[in-house]
């Protein structure tokens, strides 16, 4: 078991391994939304979401038919990700934390902050601080 304090993440079902979030990062959650298509946009982007009347990017985890957004707020940074799939709260006590690759290795949008096995399945915790600096990094490059 895992020797750290007890917290709680928030655990999103993928295709191949689970996904968690630290609590901290989420704004809020809506399912079966309606997400605008946008031209021109990065390729890791799928659309825009009007959020309490702002207008802000929605990414994929994984697959593009995706209807539940999650409303993170990172810093000054506001964006939807998009799952498919119903996510749910797991506490992180619950989880072993195992080897995993070196988040600079990792290929793709989002960086792994740490990786825990569950009941026989991986968990990625995505660290989205490093994630958002990323996108940040990939949309002054395409732009």
């Amino acid at each position: 078991m895992n020797s750290k304090s007890s917290r709680e993440l928030l655990c999103i079902t993928g295709s191949e391994k689970n996904y968690a979030l630290d609590l901290k990062w989420i704004a809020e959650i809506y399912a079966d939304v309606h997400i605008s298509p946008f031209p021109c946009l990065p390729p890791h982007y799928i659309g825009m979401y009007n959020y309490k009347g702002q207008i802000i990017p929605v990414i994929s985890l994984e697959e593009a038919d995706a209807r539940i957004l999650i409303i993170i707020r990172c810093n000054d940074c506001l964006f939807a990700m998009a799952v498919s799939k119903e996510p749910f709260i797991i506490d992180q006590k619950d989880v072993e934390e195992i080897d995993s690759l070196h988040p600079d290795t990792m290929s793709g949008l989002w960086a792994e902050q740490a990786l825990y096995q569950m009941e026989g399945t991986l968990v990625s915790l995505l660290d989205i601080q490093s994630s958002v600096e990323k996108m940040q990094s990939m949309n002054e490059k395409e732009f």
